[in-house]
């Protein structure tokens, strides 16, 4: 499901209460965050042995034309933007990789 959670965010003034609205927990810990999405993209492209972090980008440009769904587009099991200050870091978990590798080798994938 994808949603425009900032615009949502707004209109909740408690973040506790945005979340139970959509029945989500918050992660309280960020070793969590870290466990479930352990990647940089370019991590990820070492770990499908790719030259470049820019072929894996690719990939998820491919799986968006495709399938219609960007997963850097929200948080997913593929994918989580984390905020520090003005600046955002896209993470990516052990599922994404599965997906690439598929994508890469052009098996069929679901999402």
């Amino acid at each position: 499901m994808q949603a425009d959670f900032q615009m949502l965010e707004h209109a909740i003034e408690n973040q506790e209460q945005f979340a139970k609205l959509f029945g989500l927990a918050t992660i309280s810990s960020p070793s969590a965050i870290a466990a479930n999405y352990p990647y940089i993209i370019s991590q990820v492209a070492k770990k499908l042995r790719q030259s470049h972090w820019v072929k894996i980008d690719n990939i998820i440009t491919r799986i968006k034309s495709e399938k219609s769904i960007d997963i850097k587009a929200f948080d997913n099991k593929y994918h989580i933007a984390i905020k520090y200050g003005k600046s955002v870091n896209h993470k990516y978990s052990e599922d994404a990789v599965i997906l690439f590798r598929k994508a890469l080798r052009n098996e069929p994938y679901e999402i």
